[in-house]
């Protein structure tokens, strides 16, 4: 019965083309075995005639073959013959349906005019052998000793909270440490600041040109204690000093008295071309560097109690 199948088959790609009419689209679709096996594949062939201008549509799909399962396929070029085209292809397919008998019919389309026609194919069935033959290669047992590690899917739920969880706390720790973080980079900016002060005076010291040394020394104290220009003490002379110190709160009576007594120096020795002793320089280093000591420290403590 199963060579007579295939026989049949065979006669059905080789002669079908010489049956059909030639003004109509015409299927036949066959099995190539009477019988197959749960999860063995099968060969089905399908011959289709049709007008050479209506183009075929064959199965692809694997819904298109059930119960059966699409494994692959080959098609079988096309022959025209006389304005009629002759199309086949042979497909592989498998069934895991228990089904005593599975039967199966193909759609497949036509294109027409423009339009597209569903039509179905002949029904064909095979045969559910049950029984496995001894020493069969295509199927073959395995024993497992020891139990197949199974593991669980990501808990999505729970990423998506801890990530949530993560985010809070950091925008938490940003907001509690902003503040402290802040002060520690403006504590760091008055201590450098500091710094250069002490050495731009260093440096003061050690030039022997006591007109550079002056002019070097108004600079550095006016912009100290006036970093951002507020009071405008780089502009003042030493008569708009004298009416202007008072702003300037955070200095004693006696400090103010100390600047002033700098900005004469210097224009003794700038505008009345009087030479000044180096003791006289360095006599008014040392008078401002308290000046200088006590505003940083000013600065600082106002830096510490800032929120």
């Amino acid at each position: 019965m199963g060579n007579m199948r295939i026989i049949g088959c065979f006669l059905l790609a080789i002669i079908f083309p010489a049956l059909v009419n030639a003004e109509d689209v015409k299927a036949r679709m066959a099995f190539m075995s009477d019988t197959t096996a749960v999860g063995k594949p099968v060969t089905l062939l399908l011959a289709i005639s049709h007008p050479s201008d209506e183009p075929i549509i064959f199965p692809i799909q694997n819904k298109r073959f059930r119960p059966f399962e699409y494994v692959s396929h080959k098609a079988i070029p096309t022959r025209t013959v006389e304005g009629i085209s002759y199309d086949s292809a042979y497909y592989k397919l498998r069934t895991f349906n228990l089904d005593s008998i599975q039967q199966l019919s193909l759609l497949y389309k036509v294109v027409r005019k423009g339009d597209t026609l569903n039509l179905y194919t002949n029904r064909d069935s095979v045969k559910l052998n049950y029984r496995f033959q001894e020493g069969s290669p295509t199927i073959t047992f395995r024993s497992m000793e020891e139990p197949i590690e199974m593991k669980d899917p990501p808990n999505y739920a729970l990423i998506i909270l801890l990530t949530v969880s993560m985010l809070v706390l950091m925008v938490g720790l940003f907001y509690v440490l902003k503040a402290p973080i802040r002060r520690q980079i403006m504590l760091s900016r008055a201590r450098n600041d500091f710094r250069t002060v002490l050495g731009k005076l260093n440096l003061i010291k050690s030039n022997g040109d006591w007109e550079l040394q002056l002019t070097e020394l108004n600079d550095t104290w006016k912009s100290y204690l006036d970093p951002h220009t507020a009071y405008g003490l780089k502009a003042m002379s030493t008569t708009d000093l004298k009416e202007k110190l008072d702003e300037l709160y955070f200095l004693s009576p006696a400090q103010h008295q100390n600047l002033v007594e700098m900005s004469v120096l210097y224009d003794r020795a700038i505008y009345a071309g009087q030479y000044i002793q180096p003791m006289e320089v360095s006599e008014a280093i040392d008078f401002l560097l308290p000046i200088l000591e006590q505003e940083y420290e000013r600065r600082r403590e106002e830096i510490i109690q800032s929120k």
